[in-house]
């Protein structure tokens, strides 16, 4: 099952975007080939993935593979993104011939703040969040969650996933389960802390009543940007949760037999630093596990040989019964 984090990118949707410019992020771009543009895998310890290539003295976010690996996209963005967070330039590199081309700007309307999730083996739907509105109106921190589906005369056009799941709050970054259980996060009212995580389980077709994920899980402050597991053995977020390494840190919870999870594990001084480190991510091959950090005084995206997660679980092997 594909679970890639994208923001703003997807062919299908033709009407959000206009045409790729032709603005390279390098202007002169090595012979890349093989997967993961070609970079060396890293072991235990976090590397910078694809330095002067992707992670640059620029800001970037880690936004996914599609397509079996050929696709990547990422953004790279001006050094003050907070004075224009919502125009962030989102880059496409792919496989040609042989070879990764050199990322390029997607040109489109507006900055579609899309996080999408292909969530069936043939990519067939999508889930992303955008604005109350396609076209981009609305309240700046109204977020919803949406969804499209392929037909065989292409996709459909975008649907706003009905209440319970949408709020007038801010709901996003959703991440689905084999069974297309659907994990996000939000600041509707009625939660733990300031943004909480939550699920919904599809029955007949439609999303049922939300579920918070708990005080186990969500904290007084800020828990976001889930990653659940295919089989949702385990689920990663980020929290600035009080007992960490410093600003936003890694976590981990794993489910036990009895279906409940375990208490959240911080992902340990391996991961996380007196910085932030946000949007976890892993590959579909359960190879890598991905996130941002600003370790170094600027957004850099990292990678990880993802036996952490389960070298983790077996250290705490004596909660998960």
């Amino acid at each position: 099952m594909s679970r890639i984090v994208l923001c703003g990118l997807l062919m299908a949707f033709v009407f959000m975007f206009s045409h790729f410019c032709t603005q390279e992020i390098n202007p002169e771009f090595p012979i890349l080939k093989g997967p993961y543009l070609g970079q060396p895998p890293p072991g235990n310890t976090p590397e910078i993935f694809a330095p002067g290539i992707v992670s640059t003295e620029r800001k970037e976010f880690m936004y996914g593979f599609f397509n079996n690996g050929s696709l990547f996209f990422f953004e790279s963005s001006i050094p003050d993104i907070e004075k224009d967070w919502i125009n962030i330039p989102v880059y496409r590199t792919e496989i040609k011939n042989g070879s990764w081309t050199k990322p390029q700007t997607w040109e489109r309307t507006g900055r579609p703040w899309i996080y999408v999730y292909p969530d069936a083996p043939e990519g067939t739907k999508i889930f992303f969040a955008w604005k109350k509105n396609l076209d981009g109106s609305g309240p700046r921190m109204d977020i919803d969650l949406w969804k499209a589906v392929k037909l065989s005369e292409g996709w459909t056009l975008p649907v706003r996933l009905r209440p319970p799941v949408n709020t007038e709050k801010f709901d996003s970054w959703p991440s689905l389960s084999e069974k297309e259980t659907l994990y996000f996060f939000s600041s509707r009212n009625g939660g733990f802390g300031k943004l909480d995580l939550y699920c919904s389980v599809l029955q007949d077709g439609e999303y049922q009543e939300v579920e918070n994920l708990g005080q186990g899980i969500n904290s007084e402050e800020h828990d976001h940007d889930p990653c659940i597991a295919p089989a949702e053995s385990y689920l990663l977020w980020c929290s600035n949760r009080p007992g960490g390494y410093g600003g936003n840190d890694l976590y981990v919870a794993y489910r036990k037999e009895n279906g409940q999870w375990t208490k959240p594990f911080n992902l340990g001084d391996k991961i996380n630093t007196s910085a932030n480190e946000t949007r976890p991510y892993v590959t579909d091959d359960g190879k890598y596990l991905f996130f941002v950090s600003d370790t170094n005084r600027n957004l850099d995206i990292f990678w990880v040989d993802a036996r952490i997660i389960e070298e983790l679980k077996e250290e705490k092997f004596k909660y998960l019964r």
